[in-house]
């Protein structure tokens, strides 16, 4: 199985005026022998962004557009994901603390390869009484 290592979230910018912020999520994939042998495998990328508290359960902040990745034939994929959102979504303390914590969950899983697929011919009939 595929393991994910040195996975990093990073604040790029955040503008204060327009209260806009950009977020870099990055990692590394790799992947077994296995994995690597397997021609046309890809995978599924789920990133997720939460709010952590230390008092309450993490907040659900954002799901990023899920993504699909090829394989790379040494096996290790370096993964960046760049996000701008509304500095709003990320304010998940509110008026309680100043400081926020954000923190990423990631998750992959392979997408084997399809079969072939095809669509017949058209046919036209009444198949009612």
């Amino acid at each position: 199985m595929a393991r994910i290592s040195r996975p990093t979230l990073e604040l790029l910018s955040h503008d204060h005026a327009t209260r806009i912020a950009t977020l870099k999520i990055s990692y590394t994939v790799r992947l077994t022998a296995f994995e690597a042998s397997l021609t046309g495998l890809q995978y599924k990328e789920d990133i997720e962004l939460w709010g952590a508290d230390a008092f309450n359960s993490d907040d659900y902040l954002l799901r990023l557009a899920t993504e699909y990745f090829p394989l790379e034939d040494d096996g290790i994929v370096e993964r960046e994901r760049t996000v701008t959102v509304p500095a709003g979504i990320l304010d998940e303390d509110e008026w309680i603390a100043p400081t926020d914590e954000i923190y990423a969950k990631i998750w992959i899983a392979p997408v084997m390869p399809t079969g072939a697929t095809a669509e017949t011919n058209e046919i036209s009939h009444e198949f009612g009484d």
